[in-house]
């Protein structure tokens, strides 16, 4: 997914505003789709949380990609 692109280079280029908007935009259009995909913007979502102090959101967001990636028998 090109969303997931975007929020990785917008993190490599400490753009933390950027990184969340693209993260949050690609894990609402997969609301309701289990895939790598959604896993890679949980964990980025969660890291942008993590990195400004919100630590509730982050760790919502990094058990939900837990949750997700147990579902997708992801062992990484």
């Amino acid at each position: 997914m090109a969303l997931a692109g975007a929020g990785d280079l917008a993190s490599k280029q400490g753009d933390l505003d950027r990184t969340q908007e693209v993260c949050e935009e690609g894990l609402a259009l997969l609301e309701h789709e289990a895939s790598e995909a959604k896993l890679f913007l949980l964990g980025g979502s969660g890291f942008m949380a993590w990195q400004r102090e919100d630590y509730g959101r982050a760790t919502r967001l990094f058990e939900e990609g837990l949750a997700l990636s147990r579902e997708l028998s992801d062992t990484w």
